[in-house]
């Protein structure tokens, strides 16, 4: 039977405080940290999508789509249910019809699945161990790569038989690393475990741990994608309406608080949150925490929930020569064909600069359209050099210098601003 964690949470504080004890239910340890027993896979793009199983059912659907083309390189799924004390559980359950059997022991070189110690969460009278009536929370984690059940393209993913929680099964999300061809792998990160969250508790439960990404600084903004899964936040055994929730995100020194973004998502008790962050320029880090907390003072009592993983993708800092470079006579042996210095500016783009060579566009001096001209053609040769690993497609320089011109000074200028982010980032050439 499904039972209300949110008034069995006000019951046991109230108790407690009368009593005069301490609501200290955590040994201090949980926390988010980098997946033990797993060596992430290279690849250009994360994948997040998961389903709530609180109704009881064990059964739900996750959607999702991998780019067309990819080779999916690893595929995880994630799941995390509440139990009452030493309730004994059955590990086995089904994807599309496939068994997923996994080991219970925190211990990854004997094969173990679980991600976490389980975490004390509240008092249940119906629990029948007569000496530990808490409700404990446990998350797991398998790796299911070799099934074959993810490919490029559009994927479902029918999840069966998975109650074997005793008290509830909150629900399960997959994680795809994939590699799309021609594109150079992103940095991708992932932490795990599972955090308990709730203000009315004291610290260490009061809040999550912050979890911190670093990566390789670029000398372009570019942007990160953020992949979470959260459960227990609210539903069927959580309490309905809105129960506030935080997470702030820093990168350098700006940080942006989102709320309330938690809300059974992806169905009944939880959420799987993939954030687009913008990353500026010489930004090396970025640090996530999730709050039960109210930010609008709505009155209404905060989540509880328990974070279970985060995933970062951000694509590797990309390269680029400048105009300098390119004309130096020295250098003549880094252009690649079809492009030559003695080629004609028109060859390639619209007939900006009548009769000048793509070597004479760059030994332009001064601003506006010339200096627009200097960075396009080292965009070009950029994007077509096999060297560079470089932000744009040769059709994608192209493009963007004809749809401009003929144009306003100020058009030219943002676009030359455009290319020249990407043009000083950085030579490997020579």
């Amino acid at each position: 039977m499904i039972r209300n964690k949110m008034l069995c949470i006000i019951i046991i504080m109230v108790t407690l405080i009368f009593a005069g004890v301490s609501v200290v239910l955590a040994d201090g340890t949980e926390t988010l940290g980098p997946p033990l027993g797993v060596t992430l896979a290279n690849g250009t793009g994360i994948v997040a999508a998961g389903v709530g199983l609180a109704d009881g059912s064990g059964s739900g659907t996750i959607s999702f789509t991998v780019p067309t083309g990819a080779t999916v390189k690893q595929v995880f799924i994630y799941w995390e249910g509440q139990t009452c004390a030493y309730d004994i559980l059955d590990y086995a359950f089904k994807i599309n019809g496939v068994d997923v059997i996994a080991s219970d022991p925190l211990d990854y070189s004997a094969g173990g699945n679980r991600i976490g110690a389980p975490i004390a969460f509240f008092f249940n009278g119906a629990c029948p161990n007569t000496l530990d009536q808490n409700i404990y929370a446990i998350a797991y984690r398998k790796n299911i790569t070799a099934f074959g059940l993810v490919t490029d393209g559009p994927n479902v993913l029918n999840i069966t038989e998975l109650n074997n929680f005793g008290y509830v099964t909150d629900g399960a999300g997959v994680l795809v690393i994939y590699q799309e061809p021609a594109k150079p792998s992103a940095e991708i990160a992932i932490a795990d475990g599972i955090d308990l969250a709730f203000i009315n508790f004291p610290e260490p439960k009061k809040n999550t741990v912050p979890q911190t990404f670093t990566f390789s600084p670029a000398g372009v903004e570019r942007t990160a994608k953020l992949s979470m899964f959260f459960s227990s936040v609210e539903g069927l055994v959580s309490g309905f309406g809105i129960r506030p929730n935080s997470i702030e995100i820093t990168v350098g020194s700006v940080t942006t608080t989102y709320s309330n973004l938690l809300f059974s998502s992806s169905g009944e008790e939880w959420d799987t949150l993939n954030l687009s962050i913008v990353i500026p320029a010489g930004a090396s880090s970025l640090t996530v925490q999730a709050f039960s907390r109210d930010d609008f003072s709505t009155g209404r009592l905060p989540a509880s929930f328990f974070w279970i993983a985060a995933g970062l993708e951000i694509s590797t800092p990309a390269e680029g020569c400048t105009p300098g470079y390119w004309k130096q006579t020295q250098h003549f042996d880094s252009w690649t064909t079809p492009f030559d210095p003695s080629d004609l500016f028109s060859s390639a783009f619209e007939d900006a600069f009548p009769g000048k060579t793509l070597l004479q566009v760059l030994q332009l001096r001064g601003g506006g359209l010339n200096a627009l001209g200097r960075h396009t053609v080292a965009a070009l040769l950029n994007a077509q050099s096999g060297g560079v690993e470089y932000d744009l497609t040769t059709a994608q320089v192209i493009q963007k210098f004809n749809s401009v011109y003929p144009g306003t000074s100020a058009q030219y200028e943002t676009l030359k601003n455009f290319f020249e982010g990407f043009n000083v980032q950085g030579c490997p050439l020579n």
